[in-house]
């Protein structure tokens, strides 16, 4: 697979496919840092605990709150327990320890 003449597009193709990764992780890391921070605001502004009754839409801070034959679910989908939830679970665990860290650092 050759274009322009004699230009070797594969081997190229290839080597930036191999070269990718690298240059991710040469990335700035308080930008990523900062990225980070605006994934955790926005779970923390986003998330709650409440319960809403499918029916009725009636939302309760506590399942004691609401009647024994309601149908409830979870309001917050970061409570609704599911892989990705998970991986942001992990990924903001890994967030406050190097923030923490970096704080010790100075």
């Amino acid at each position: 697979m050759k274009a322009m003449g004699s230009f070797p597009i594969l081997p190229v193709f290839l080597l930036s496919l191999y070269l990718c990764p690298a240059l991710s992780t040469a990335q700035d890391s308080s930008s990523n840092a900062d990225r980070a921070r605006f994934v955790a605001a926005a779970v923390l502004r986003n998330a709650n605990f409440r319960f809403v009754d499918e029916k009725s839409g009636a939302g309760y801070r506590s399942t004691a709150e609401a009647q024994v034959d309601e149908q409830l679910q979870i309001e917050s989908p970061y409570n609704d327990w599911r892989y990705r939830n998970g991986v942001l679970n992990i990924a903001m665990l890994k967030l406050g320890e190097e923030i923490l860290r970096l704080k010790m650092a100075r």
